[in-house]
């Protein structure tokens, strides 16, 4: 089946951290045309249009899947406003569901208000809320977001309220992110997870520690993911390392994935061998052309002590087709029922800027 896409961007409007950093060097559109050479894939297409202005911008997004008869309708659309006034972002979003008739039933809100101060301090709020079977609407969470900049570190603190049986909103999930340079050419990032329990008490669940370190063109990156046992001590549970190294005109990113999957003592090696690795080269060239191979590599599900094999190959080559156009070719392999790698998408994407 032959499907014609056209994709402006997708927006993800989860905070309005995110909409602050939005730029408007956007491109002004993108159409994507996706073959199925896979059966279980649907079809599916996305309208997005933008309207903008010195402080405003405008986004209209309809999503479209094929009904009955197979022709593509539209099933959803989203309403994205920002305005921006100096350091303020505010950002509404509207997202109706559409009926095969035509009719519109508003489904979900999201409000984010941003802002900052001269001082780097950054303050956000978003609100989300859904209908109900009766149409109503309702909170179904808020998030606050506070974060400070000085001149060797960044610190971010994100607590996720939620309705309690009640329908008053409580604190339920707290995020704790900073970061600081501890050698001339070291940053370590610390990512702490704390969930409230049943007697309303803050629990650490999660610590992620990261370290990158950048050295004559190479850049190495080290991240360790403890979680919380049984006992309420923090183990690791994960690690991933990778490698990225530019030379001869391509760039080279390797990561490996070591996790801990509880057969083994903490002491024993066996510990240390990857479940997952993932390499890919990008190779540019002086037209501005550009080709990216990535190779996946993971352990069979059904021998978890083989050696990592081949489950996905993605070959992706970007060429300038005229004056701010370019014509992205992406193709994806997988491994089927009979263990062999078989093409699964092919999709062929147009991109104008602005």
């Amino acid at each position: 089946m032959r499907i014609v896409s056209f994709l402006f961007l997708v927006i993800a409007v989860t905070s309005t951290a995110q909409a602050g950093q939005q730029t408007t060097g956007r491109p002004a559109s993108q159409v994507i045309e996706q073959i199925d050479v896979s059966p279980g894939r649907l079809p599916w297409r996305l309208l997005r249009t933008t309207n903008q202005t010195a402080d405003r911008e405008t986004t209209t997004e309809t999503e479209q899947i094929p009904d009955l008869d197979g022709r593509m309708a539209p099933v959803r659309e989203t309403v994205v406003e920002i305005i921006r006034a100096g350091r303020i972002v505010r950002t509404n979003s509207k997202t109706f569901e559409l009926g095969s008739s035509g009719q519109r039933r508003l489904a979900e809100t999201r409000e984010s208000t941003e802002a900052g101060s001269a001082d780097g301090a950054v303050h956000a709020t978003n609100t989300t809320r859904r209908s109900d079977v009766n149409g109503r609407l309702a909170i179904t969470e808020r998030v606050t977001e506070d974060g400070a900049t000085t001149p060797g570190a960044r610190r971010i603190e994100r607590t996720l309220d939620r309705p309690d049986p009640n329908g008053q909103l409580r604190p339920a999930q707290r995020t704790e992110h900073t970061e600081r340079l501890i050698a001339p050419q070291t940053v370590r990032a610390t990512t702490t997870e704390s969930h409230v329990d049943v007697n309303n008490r803050w629990q650490t669940t999660e610590v992620r520690n990261r370290d990158v370190r950048s050295i004559a063109g190479m850049e190495e990156t080290e991240e360790t993911s403890l979680e919380r046992d049984l006992n309420g001590a923090l183990w690791e549970r994960e690690r991933t390392v990778s490698r990225l190294t530019n030379q001869n005109g391509q760039e080279h990113l390797l990561i490996e994935r070591f996790t801990d999957d509880g057969r083994y003592p903490v002491s024993s090696s066996l510990r240390r061998t990857p479940s997952s690795r993932v390499r890919r080269t990008t190779t540019v060239r002086a037209d501005g052309d550009r080709e990216i191979v990535e190779d996946v590599e993971e352990r069979s599900p059904v021998a978890s002590d083989d050696p990592l094999r081949l489950v996905r190959r993605t070959i992706e080559t970007v060429r300038r087709t005229g004056a701010g156009r370019w014509e992205t070719n992406r193709q994806v392999f997988e491994r089927d029922p009979n263990n062999r790698l078989v093409l699964t998408i092919l999709e062929t994407e147009e991109t104008t800027d602005r």
